[in-house]
């Protein structure tokens, strides 16, 4: 029997209002039309530049999470390190750059794990995940607006801090089991 539903890529964009620009971010205003013809209105955030995630690895089983005031949600969030680097084009570099400033480490090996988008509904920014081995202690050096404290964690306690809510940070959650299901 045949399917009589529209396919599901049959959406169009009849306008694109744009609302609020600075050198960081546009929001735009879209007016859509679905597959059944049907009219419908979406906010898009679109960001100048995507950003990395970063898995430092102290050995086999431990890493680092870095807890930071994300004033978005108004509390502490327990991540991995992460960041953009304004026009910064050069993942990898960008990658080196945040694990440097928010942590101190610098890596021997550096590997990109995926990508991945936080918030597809709105917004239009990528993350890169990497992983980062043979990491040494060099100084941190944050950016001057970053209060951030590091915290050591194994595997099994950073699984048992997202079961328990501690952990919730989608992008952390999500670069934690791509980094597993690739090192299974």
């Amino acid at each position: 029997m045949r399917n009589s539903q529209p396919p599901l890529d049959d959406w169009k964009i009849t306008a694109k209002k744009l609302v609020i620009k600075d050198k960081y971010l546009r929001l735009f205003k879209y007016t859509t039309i679905n597959p059944l013809g049907k009219r419908g209105y979406f906010w898009v955030a679109k960001k100048h530049s995507d950003f990395a995630v970063i898995i430092p690895l102290l050995n086999d089983q431990t890493t680092l999470l870095i807890g930071q005031y994300r004033p978005a949600v108004e509390k502490i969030m327990w991540e991995f390190p992460m960041g953009a680097v304004n026009n910064q084009k050069d993942m990898a570099q960008t990658a080196l750059t945040e694990l440097r400033e928010e942590t101190g480490y610098i890596p021997q090996k550096l590997v990109k794990l995926g990508e991945l988008y936080p918030a597809a509904g709105l917004l239009n920014q990528k993350g890169h995940v990497y992983l980062a081995r043979e990491i040494s202690f060099v100084g941190s050096a944050p950016e001057g607006n970053e209060y951030l404290e590091t915290k050591k964690v194994t595997f099994p306690q950073l699984e048992e801090m997202i079961n328990k809510g501690e952990v919730d940070c989608a992008i952390t959650i999500a670069a934690y089991y791509l980094f597993k299901s690739k090192n299974q």
